[in-house]
């Protein structure tokens, strides 16, 4: 559900800097999106791991 919304979000992200030449402001928006999704996504798989073990 929650990585669901994190691909949505990412893909309106991506449609918007592909519309606009790249500033720098947006390149680092989406570094961090993508630091966010990786992130969030490690944690479920890391919380999953620990539920079976």
């Amino acid at each position: 559900m929650i990585v669901k919304l994190f691909m949505e979000y990412f893909e309106k992200v991506v449609q918007i800097l592909a519309r606009k030449k790249k500033t720098r402001f947006q390149k680092i928006t989406y570094v961090f999106v993508w630091l966010m999704i990786i992130s969030t996504v490690g944690t479920l798989i890391v919380s999953a791991v620990m539920t079976f073990v």
